[in-house]
């Protein structure tokens, strides 16, 4: 089983601007969380919002955007 890892720009009051896929399809869960864990390194903020299922980026805590991330089955 594949996985893909599938992103959400939000901006001001969580309006979505964008969203995408990382990288495609990736082979298995390690190499998913290894490609979520080094694009969540490039920012200074980041977090799981475990209830919605999805981890959470941002540059600074008062930014007007933030990158939402989730774990699927491909």
């Amino acid at each position: 089983m594949g996985y893909r890892l599938e992103w959400r720009l939000l901006g001001r009051d969580s309006r979505l601007l964008d969203t995408g896929d990382i990288e495609g399809d990736l082979v298995d869960h390690q190499s998913a969380m290894g490609a979520l864990n080094g694009l969540l390194l490039t920012f200074p903020l980041w977090g799981r919002n475990k209830a919605s299922g999805y981890w959470w980026a941002r540059r600074s805590p008062d930014a007007d955007m933030e990158l939402q991330v989730s774990l699927q089955d491909a």
